[in-house]
């Protein structure tokens, strides 16, 4: 029925067929330790910008001074300023903070500005603002 070259040849073809589908299941797997990081970040990004979005700062709220702020408040854009850096703290890797208002006026603080966002936070249409986790 079969000849023995034929059988040899069928058994060579499962052999190679075995180490292909071992081969694609390992690199599978094995790139996906990079990307965990990235996802990390990017939550860690998103969780503490929104932690800003309803922060209150001495019964005025995050809105508040940021909605001030963009319409020329020095004073509150300083006192949004400095609650920014004083909780950027509580993230363990170098972050930033950019705002920016419809006006087309921006607010940085931080160091960071590039590297992982987390995503845009639009506020009313007077603003919009994200933070940024740089990798260490």
């Amino acid at each position: 029925m079969f000849k023995k070259g034929q059988i040899e040849t069928f058994g060579l073809v499962i052999i190679v067929l075995l180490v292909v589908f071992i081969g694609l299941f390992a690199l599978l797997f094995s790139r996906s330790g990079g990307d965990d990081r990235n996802v990390y970040l990017n939550n860690k990004a998103y969780n503490f910008a929104n932690a800003l979005a309803k922060a209150d700062v001495s019964g005025t709220n995050f809105g508040d001074l940021a909605t001030s702020c963009c319409l020329g408040e020095e004073v509150d854009c300083n006192t949004l300023r400095n609650f920014v850096s004083g909780n950027m703290n509580f993230v363990d890797e170098d972050s930033g903070f950019v705002m920016e208002c419809s006006g087309g006026e921006e607010i940085r603080v931080g160091d960071c500005f590039l590297g992982i966002n987390s995503e845009s936070f639009r506020r009313s249409g007077k603003f919009e603002f994200y933070v940024v986790i740089c990798e260490k």
